[in-house]
C-alpha cells in the first residue's frame, strides 16, 4: 500500500460496507461540516430566547419591526406545551389587525383552533377561538306599529261590559273611523293610551257607528261588520299585542298563536304589494369576520309598510373568546333570479335586538349578496393547518382534508371537505399542489379554488411514521417513511435515500435515528432532523411522579444532516448532550430553531460562529498484505475562537478535553494502537511498531479545520509524499 492521504473529506453512506467506501467518505462521521473539503464542526447553536414557560414544546417567532434574521432576539414569543402546533401569518387582504393563526396536534395536548392579533400578543392578552358560529334562533318577523284583526266574521258581534275586557271607541282621535283603547273599564285620562296619538290608525270595515261621537265611560256593546272581519292597527303603545273578539263577545288582548305567515285569510291591506321576504342574520367579530347565517324565516306583508326583525343575540358561551361586535340582517328580493338570494339590509350592535326594515326592494337589491352561507368555524378538533398559494388554508382531521375560503382563515366551510381512506398524519405544499401524508398512501390535492380542488392517491404505499418529518422543499414534500426519506410529487413518490441507508438501519434508534419522534427543518436546503422527548407512558396522576420517568427521551440525543443531491456529503449525525425537544424552521429567515434546556437556540451558519466538536472516523482501509504504518502527518487550521492549549501535551488522550485542538486515533485490525493529541499542524508523528495488521482506520476528534491526513510506512515515504 503507498502512501495513504485523506483529501476531500466526506460524509457517512450507511448502506455501504465500511471496506467498500470510496477512500474520502467516512463510516463516521458526526456533527461534521464538510462541503469544503476540509472536515470541520457544525456551528453552535445560540440560545435567543428563554422560555417563559419552560413546559413549552414548540414557539412561534413574531419580528417586533425588523424581519431580517440579525434582528431575531427582537421578537414577541408564541409559545405552546403542544409540541405539534402549526402557526401561519394572515392571508387576509391588507390585514390591518396583523393576526396570526393556529391548530393543535389533538395527540400533543389538543386545542381549537385559534387565532390572535400581533397588538394583544405583544400585551399577552389572550387568543380568541377562531371563527364566528353560527346563531341557531331565526329571526322573528312583525309588521311595524302592528296590525290586528277581528278573528270573529260574524254580522254582529258583541263586546260584553264588565272588566274583563273593554273596546272603546273614540270620534274625537280617530280619523275616518277612529281609534280603540282596550282593557280599561273607566274613561282614559291620556290620549296616548288610544293606541295612537300622532299618528292615529284606522278600523278598515263597516262599523255602526251609532252613538254619542264624544268619548264615553259607557262601553259600546255593539258592532256591526258587514261582510269582512273588522281590523285595528295601534301605534307604539300596544305594538305587538293583538285583539280577537271571539262569537261569545269574549274580549282577548295578547299575542296570539303562531299563525301561517303566508295565510291569505290576513284581512290586513297595507302600502305598496303584498309580497314574500326571507330574512336571516349574521354576526360579525371586530376584525370583520362574518359568520355563517341563522335560520331563515319567511314571511308576507306589505312592500312599503315597515317590517320589524327581532333578533336574538348571542349566549355567553357562544360569545366566550370571542370578540363579537356587529349583527348583519340580510334579506331576499322578490323576483330576482332563480334561487335564494339575500342582500344586505343593514348592521347593528350584537346586542341590539330589534330592527326596523323599510328599505325599499330597489334600494336593497344594490346592496352586496350575502357571501358567508357556508362560513362555518374550523372543526375543534383541526389537526394541523397550512398555507396554500392563493390564499387559501387547508387543514385536518381524522381521514377528512379541510379548506378555508380563500384569504379568509376564519371561514371553513364544509362542503369543500375531501376524504382520505387513512387517516391524515400532516401535510406539506408544492406549487399549487398539498401533498397530505397519511397512515397509507399519501394523497395529491391541487386546485386554485377550494371548491374545485381535485385529489388523488398516490400509488405507492408509503406511510408517514412523523407529522414533525414532513418539509416542503422546491423539489417536492419530504418526509419520514418505513423505507427513509420520501419525496412526494404529484403523481409518484420515490425513496431519496434508498441508496444512502438500508431499511434496518434506518429505524435504529441507537445508532442512528428514532423515527417516530423525527422532526425536521430545511438547512442549507437539506434535510436537518432530530429524534425528539416523547411524553413518558406513566399517567401523572397514578404514581408518585418523581418515581418514574415522565417523559421518553429515546432518540432526543441523536439526528442526522442528509444532503441527497451531493454523493459526497449524503449523511452526517448528529449528536446533542442534551435532549432535543424540536426543531423547526422560523418562517420569517428560514433559519432553524431547536428547543433543549428551557430555551430557543438559533443554528446560525454564519462564519463568525463558534463550532461543536467533531469526529470524522475513515473508511477501513484494507492492505494486500499485513504491513505496519510508522509515521504520520495531520494538516488543519484553528479558528479566532480556538482553545488556548495546556502546556503539557496529554499523552494518550482518551477524550478531548476543553484546552485541545483534537486527538488522532489509529486503529489496525480493529484494535485502538494509537492516540495522540494534535497540538500543531503537518507536525510529524511517530506510530508504535511491533504488529503489522491488514485493516487500517483513522479517527480524528477535534474543534479545528482538517485539511488532510497522511501515512506511510517509514519517515523517508511520508517526507517524499
Amino acid at each position: 500500500m503507498p502512501v495513504l492521504k485523506l483529501l476531500n473529506f466526506g460524509g457517512m453512506i450507511p448502506a455501504t460496507d465500511p471496506n467498500l467506501l470510496p477512500d474520502n467518505q467516512a463510516q463516521l462521521a458526526e456533527n461534521a461540516w464538510v462541503y469544503s473539503g476540509a472536515v470541520e464542526g457544525f456551528r453552535e447553536s445560540v440560545a435567543v430566547h428563554t422560555l417563559a414557560n419552560p413546559m413549552a414544546r414548540k414557539v412561534y417567532r413574531i419580528p417586533t419591526e425588523y424581519y431580517d434574521k440579525d434582528h431575531i432576539p427582537d421578537s414577541y414569543w408564541l409559545e405552546f406545551e403542544n409540541t405539534d402546533v402549526d402557526v401561519l401569518a394572515s392571508p387576509v387582504v391588507g390585514d390591518q389587525f396583523k393576526r396570526f393563526y393556529w391548530a393543535f396536534s389533538q395527540t400533543g395536548g389538543g386545542g381549537i383552533p385559534q387565532y390572535n392579533t400581533k397588538e394583544r400578543i405583544a400585551a399577552g392578552q389572550p387568543a380568541f377561538t377562531l371563527g364566528v358560529p353560527r346563531p341557531t334562533v331565526a329571526p322573528s318577523v312583525t309588521r311595524a306599529n302592528g296590525a290586528y284583526w277581528f278573528d270573529a266574521l260574524g254580522s254582529t258581534i258583541k263586546v260584553t261590559g264588565g272588566n274583563a275586557g273593554h273596546l272603546y271607541y273614540g270620534k274625537g282621535y280617530g280619523q275616518d273611523a277612529g281609534s280603540f283603547l282596550s282593557g280599561t273599564s273607566s274613561r282614559p285620562t291620556d290620549p296616548s293610551q288610544y293606541g295612537a296619538t300622532k299618528a292615529l290608525s284606522s278600523l278598515r270595515g263597516n262599523l255602526d257607528k251609532s252613538g254619542d261621537g264624544a268619548l264615553s265611560s259607557t262601553p259600546k256593546n255593539r258592532y256591526t261588520v258587514a261582510g269582512q272581519p273588522a281590523e285595528m292597527r295601534y301605534g307604539t303603545v300596544q305594538a305587538g299585542k293583538r285583539i280577537t273578539i271571539s262569537d261569545s263577545g269574549d274580549v282577548t288582548l295578547g299575542n296570539p298563536a303562531a299563525t301561517d305567515p303566508l295565510a291569505s285569510s290576513d284581512p290586513y291591506v297595507g302600502e305598496g304589494i303584498q309580497e314574500a321576504r326571507a330574512y336571516v342574520y349574521t354576526w360579525v367579530s371586530a376584525y370583520g369576520e362574518e359568520g355563517p347565517p341563522s335560520p331563515a324565516t319567511l314571511y308576507r306583508g306589505w312592500s312599503e309598510d315597515p317590517w320589524v326583525i327581532g333578533l336574538t343575540a348571542p349566549t355567553a358561551g357562544e360569545t366566550l373568546n370571542r370578540n363579537l361586535s356587529k349583527v348583519r340582517i340580510y334579506r331576499t328580493i322578490s323576483g330576482v333570479g332563480g334561487s335564494t338570494t339575500y342582500f344586505f339590509v343593514a348592521e347593528q350592535d350584537i346586542y341590539n335586538e330589534s330592527y326596523t326594515d323599510t328599505a325599499t326592494s330597489d334600494l336593497v337589491s344594490a346592496n352586496n349578496l350575502l357571501q358567508s352561507l357556508f362560513y362555518d368555524p374550523p372543526p375543534e378538533d383541526l389537526e394541523g393547518m397550512v398555507a396554500l398559494p392563493n390564499g387559501i388554508v387547508a387543514g385536518w382531521r381524522e381521514n377528512e382534508i379541510w379548506f378555508s375560503e380563500p384569504f379568509l382563515p376564519h371561514a371553513w366551510p364544509s362542503p369543500y371537505t375531501l376524504a382520505t381512506e387513512y387517516p391524515v398524519i400532516g401535510m406539506g405544499v408544492i406549487g399549487q399542489s398539498l401533498i397530505v401524508c397519511t397512515t397509507g398512501s399519501p394523497y395529491a390535492v391541487s386546485g386554485v379554488n377550494p371548491a374545485t380542488m381535485t385529489m388523488s392517491r398516490l400509488a405507492v404505499n408509503e406511510p408517514c411514521l412523523s407529522r414533525a418529518s414532513i418539509v416542503s422543499t422546491p423539489q417536492g414534500v419530504v418526509y419520514a417513511s418505513p423505507n427513509g426519506l420520501a419525496l412526494a410529487v404529484p403523481g409518484a413518490v420515490n425513496i431519496v435515500t434508498r441508496n444512502l441507508i438500508t431499511k434496518d438501519l434506518w429505524l435504529d434508534p441507537d445508532d442512528f435515528l428514532s423515527v417516530p419522534t423525527l422532526r425536521a427543518a430545511l438547512l442549507n436546503g437539506n434535510y436537518y432532523t432530530w429524534g425528539s422527548v416523547r411524553p413518558g407512558a406513566f399517567q401523572t396522576d397514578a404514581f408518585q411522579v418523581d418515581a418514574f420517568a415522565q417523559e421518553d427521551f429515546t432518540g432526543a440525543y441523536h439526528g442526522a444532516y442528509i444532503d441527497v443531491s451531493n454523493p459526497r456529503i449524503s449523511w452526517v449525525n448528529l449528536r446533542s448532550e442534551t435532549p432535543i425537544y424540536n426543531c423547526f424552521s422560523d418562517q420569517w429567515t428560514g433559519e432553524v430553531f431547536t428547543i433543549k434546556n428551557d430555551k430557543v437556540y438559533w443554528l446560525d451558519l454564519g462564519r463568525n460562529r463558534a463550532r461543536e466538536s467533531f469526529v470524522w472516523r475513515s473508511k477501513i482501509f484494507e492492505a494486500q498484505n499485513k504491513r505496519s504504518f510508522e509515521a504520520m502527518r495531520i494538516w488543519f487550521s484553528t479558528f479566532p475562537d480556538s482553545p488556548d492549549l495546556n502546556p503539557v501535551q496529554v499523552v494518550s488522550p482518551a477524550t478531548l478535553a476543553d484546552d485541545m485542538y483534537g486527538i488522532v486515533r489509529i486503529y489496525a485490525d480493529g484494535i485502538l494502537r494509537f492516540s495522540r493529541e494534535l497540538r500543531s499542524t503537518g507536525e510529524f508523528m511517530r506510530l508504535p511498531s511491533g504488529f503489522k495488521a491488514q485493516f487500517w482506520e483513522v479517527e480524528i476528534e477535534a474543534r479545528v479545520k482538517l485539511t488532510s491526513v497522511e501515512l506511510a510506512t517509514s519517515a523517508k515515504e511520508l517526507a517524499n509524499a
